[in-house]
């Protein structure tokens, strides 16, 4: 197999990849108040959720499965219920005139 400082450049690597890939999807949908909003949101909560061991306590096992310890989880759902309320700027609304 691969040896560990190896594989945990690899890793390393893969992830850094993820995190501009992310940056440049949000780059083509603009760096406006809201979505700038929306992103900072989702990245704080979903990964802070992780770090606060006894959050999930209380919740179904199920649940703490799939969000106690990934935070990709966190940040998705975080990042979905904020554009469904989070009001849209009436420029993004207006229809693309042609």
């Amino acid at each position: 197999g691969l040896p560990e400082p190896v594989l945990g450049g690899c890793t390393i690597m893969m992830f850094g990849n993820i995190i501009v890939s992310g940056f440049q999807m949000i780059e083509r949908a603009g760096f406006n108040h809201r979505n700038m909003t929306i992103a900072a949101l989702s990245l704080a909560l979903g990964i802070g959720f992780t770090q606060v061991g006894d959050i999930f306590v209380s919740t179904p096992q199920l649940f703490q499965d799939v969000f106690a310890a990934n935070c990709v989880a966190g940040v998705f759902v975080v990042a979905v219920i904020a554009n469904l309320i989070i009001p849209k700027d009436k420029q993004e609304e207006a229809p693309a005139a042609e």
